[in-house]
C-alpha cells in the first residue's frame, strides 16, 4: 500500500486546470491530486526492466505559483508531444500522461519510455 507524506491542500480547481490545458485528466489522477497534491509515495521506486528503477520523487504541485507547479512546468514541447506532466523522478525528469497511459519523459534526451496503461496501475507498481 502506498503510503504520502509532504502532501499540501489543493488550492487551485482540476476542472480550470482541465480548461486551461484542454485536457480531461482521468479520475484517478483527479482523486491522486485532490488527496495528495505535491506529495511523496512511499514506496517510491518505478521499476523500468534489466534491473533499473526510477524514483517517483514527488507530484508536481496543482497549485497556481508556488515551486515545483504543473502550471511551470507544462511547456511548448509537451504540448506539442501530448504529454501532461504529473509527477517528478529524483533527477528532473516527469511522470506523464500521453493518451491516459503513464510515460517517463527524460527531459535532456527528449525521449519517452511507456510505463503503464494507468495511474492506479502506476501506483501498484511502485516498490521500495
Amino acid at each position: 500500500m502506498v503510503e504520502w507524506i509532504n502532501d499540501v491542500p489543493l488550492k487551485s480547481s482540476l476542472a480550470e486546470l482541465e480548461k486551461k490545458f484542454d485536457l480531461p485528466l482521468p479520475d484517478d489522477l483527479k482523486k491522486l491530486i485532490t488527496s495528495y497534491n505535491k506529495g511523496q509515495p512511499r514506496p517510491n521506486r518505478i521499476p523500468l526492466g534489466n534491473g533499473k528503477s526510477a524514483e517517483f520523487y514527488r507530484l508536481l504541485s496543482f497549485n497556481k505559483g508556488g515551486n515545483l507547479s504543473v502550471f511551470d512546468c507544462f511547456d511548448s514541447e509537451m504540448k506539442a508531444r501530448q504529454i501532461f506532466p504529473f509527477a517528478m523522478t529524483e533527477n528532473g525528469n516527469y511522470i506523464c500522461l500521453k493518451e491516459n497511459a503513464v510515460i517517463l519523459y527524460n527531459v535532456e534526451h527528449n525521449a519517452e519510455k511507456y510505463l503503464c496503461d494507468s495511474v492506479s496501475v502506476l501506483l501498484g507498481m511502485l516498490t521500495d
